[in-house]
């Protein structure tokens, strides 16, 4: 395809496709490509100027000869390229914002005063109602700040500034939902399988707790049944191979047991399909085989226990987490893995209630047994099983509408949609990049008892702003007093002020812990 370099630096191009207009699809094709080009590092296309900026390390000469050879037709990509991609969402909020500022820009030089002042009370409306809300609550949170700058604005005929104020926020909202929504978007189109969660309640407080950080997250294979009447070695042998393609704590304690055994496995199936939070589903021999959760093989894949192996089924440990696999519709094998409990679980949810934290609740992706097992282990209150990775995510929300604040601990991709929803977020120094860069806490140990630390940190610190606050209040309220009935000069409120500010922050500069 035909085009011109606009502009060249080291390692760095900025081309024009020859095209008078680009679709959104189409900037999403040629993105796609070369950024599947070798050498390349980075690339923006940007639809409206048709114009493409290349980063790369590589052959110069290489990527402008791929470049020419490039056609929108002859290049695959995936079928659900443009709806995941994000490029239409951001077109949206970034119209949203456009629009916005024009009408705030065309009403303050087209619309009559009056008109403009009618329409800056009603606007205020909505701002204040939030700030009664809050403090109907008994809240004293920023929506109460918003509504009284609008409405101290508004009382002394400053409209212009009570106009500006509301702008600004509405700007602001637009700029959090857009950047909460391609945050949670882009991240739950990566979601991995490992969805298993603890979730711990704070009276108004939700606590979710990633549960490899309950486990040891070192699982290992225990004993592989047969339902079908095949050799176990066997049967590993066949999961081994399909779970080799899933880099997935579980499936490296499949494919590891396998080695132990001095099992090989060569590549036997057809095409592997891995469905997200539920399993791995393939062929062997014109059978379809699938190893997954329970809710994947017995109620996704419809698979059944032979009737003379029900009682081996319910015989089953519930001390270990179990992988299911099944073949021709009917179960072949489970698979029991053994991930223990870290033993300061239970210590540690005994601690965080001690320190306030009311009710302790478990999701996982396991089956019934193995939850029940692990919440009686660990002492929480209430848990859920087999839980889907979009429920955390649902979950966060739900809380937060029912005037909950949500605390999210995970380390894996799939946390990151939680993290984002989350009013707070803390991620492991181990795990995932993208989770910690979305937390706004780290923590930095592979130790449950630092979330204990925390909250200690936590209530300390807010018994310290609470006592600092008392303190100033009264202190200025006296000042005040005394200032207006004429006992002190206003240099000396003014000297007495910045000296308690002096010594209160001197006081608040001392270690919280010990």
């Amino acid at each position: 395809m035909k085009f011109s370099i606009l502009n060249e630096t080291k390692n760095r191009l900025r081309i024009h496709m020859a095209q008078s207009r680009m679709t959104m699809a189409q900037a999403d094709i040629l993105q796609y490509y070369l950024e599947s080009l070798e050498g390349v590092t980075e690339v923006k296309v940007h639809d409206r100027t048709c114009d493409a900026i290349i980063l790369y390390d590589g052959d110069r000469a290489v990527i402008l000869d791929s470049l020419r050879q490039f056609g929108y037709d002859r290049v695959e990509v995936p079928a659900d390229l443009t709806e995941t991609s994000g490029r239409v969402m951001n077109r949206q909020y970034e119209d949203k914002l456009f629009w916005k500022t024009a009408w705030y820009m065309t009403k303050r030089w087209i619309v009559p005063m009056p008109f403009r002042y009618c329409l800056t009370s009603l606007k205020a409306l909505k701002y204040i109602g939030k700030g009664f809300k809050c403090l109907a609550d008994r809240k004293l949170e920023v929506p109460v700040l918003d509504a009284t700058a609008i409405t101290a604005s508004i009382l002394t005929k400053d409209f212009a500034t009570a106009g500006s104020v509301m702008f600004m926020l509405e700007i602001g909202e637009i700029l959090e939902e857009w950047t909460h929504k391609k945050s949670v978007g882009g991240l739950a189109r990566s979601m991995s399988l490992n969805i298993n969660k603890v979730w711990v309640r704070v009276d108004d407080c939700d606590v979710l707790m990633d549960s490899a950080k309950i486990t040891k997250a070192s699982p290992t294979l225990v004993r592989v049944v047969s339902f079908d009447g095949r050799d176990p070695d066997e049967l590993l042998k066949i999961a081994a191979c399909l779970e080799e393609h899933f880099p997935h704590s579980m499936a490296r304690a499949v494919v590891a047991g396998a080695a132990a055994k001095g099992i090989e496995h060569e590549e036997m199936h057809s095409k592997v399909e891995y469905v997200v939070a539920h399993g791995i589903s393939s062929s062997i021999e014109g059978k379809k085989v699938v190893i997954g959760s329970y809710h994947f093989v017995f109620e996704d894949e419809g698979c059944v226990i032979p009737e003379d192996k029900i009682e081996l089924y319910e015989s089953l440990s519930k001390a270990h987490s179990h992988l299911f696999m099944g073949i021709d519709g009917k179960l072949a094998a489970v698979i029991s893995i053994k991930d223990p409990v870290r033993p300061e679980s239970a210590e540690v949810v005994k601690r965080l209630k001690e320190l306030g934290i009311g009710k302790v609740v478990m999701m996982t992706g396991d089956s019934e047994r193995t939850a029940q097992a692990i919440a009686e282990q660990v002492g929480v209150d209430e848990y859920y099983s087999e839980v889907l990775p979009e429920d955390k995510a649902k979950f966060v929300e739900a809380e937060k509408a029912a005037g909950r604040k949500v605390i999210m601990v995970g380390d894996g991709i799939n946390d990151s949609p939680a993290l984002s929803a989350s009013d707070a977020g803390i991620a492991v120094s181990d795990g995932a990049e993208i989770a910690r860069e979305i937390a706004d806490i780290t923590v930095s140990a592979d130790n449950l008892y630092e979330l204990v630390t925390l909250k200690e940190l936590s209530n300390r610190l807010m018994n310290r702003i609470n006592r600092n606050y008392r303190k100033i209040v009264t202190f200025n309220t006296g000042l005040i007093i005394l200032g207006v009935m004429g006992v002190i000069q206003p240099t000396t409120s003014a000297l007495l002020h910045n000296s308690s500010t002096l010594l209160i922050s001197m006081d608040s500069m001392k270690r919280l812990l010990d």
